[in-house]
């Protein structure tokens, strides 16, 4: 899943997308899709509804049964590494938004999930530094091309064009 090589550097090979438009998605049962939709949902709403003690952990266990596939451990554990690790990232900003508001732990329609699926990468089920740094950001480029590679091919070219450089 990760890679030190290629055009994302040390980065997850594929950048955190809608599940809908991810190409780890394609072939999921259209329940867990929609769960994975449901997930992404969630995590769009942590900023708004995190503030001030927000309402976002009610939310989060409103959207139970909408999270129902999720629950299962044999399906979890037989998706994609993509998939599961994309999973991860999303659940453990959703749950660390939950604590934020003053619970002590996420509901379970997240908890269960979160665990089962942290397991399989083997990390913790928490916000790390994977799921904070690594799978959190994309270096873009203006003219759209990475400056040279590490084989120093074109190296005197990304030294003069000072346009090159990432943003974030």
């Amino acid at each position: 899943y990760w890679s030190v090589d290629g055009k994302r550097g040390l980065l997850a090979r594929e950048p955190l997308v809608i599940p809908s438009k991810a190409s780890w998605a394609v072939g999921l049962p259209a329940p867990m899709l929609a769960a994975c939709e449901e997930v992404w949902s969630l995590a769009l709403k942590l900023p708004a509804l995190c503030a001030a003690n927000g309402p976002y952990y009610e939310l989060v266990a409103r959207s139970a049964e909408r999270l129902a596939p999720l629950q299962d451990d044999r399906v979890l554990i037989g998706m994609s590494e993509v998939a599961r690790e994309h999973l991860m990232t999303t659940m453990c900003h959703i749950a660390a938004g939950c604590i934020s508001t003053g619970h002590k732990k996420p509901p379970p329609c997240i908890e269960k999930p979160l665990r089962v699926v942290a397991r399989s990468v083997g990390r913790p089920p928490r916000l790390d530094f994977t799921e904070i740094v690594l799978s959190n950001w994309d270096a873009t480029y203006p003219s759209g091309d990475r400056p040279a590679s590490s084989t120093g091919q074109g190296v005197e070219q990304a030294e003069v064009d000072t346009q090159q450089s990432p943003q974030m």
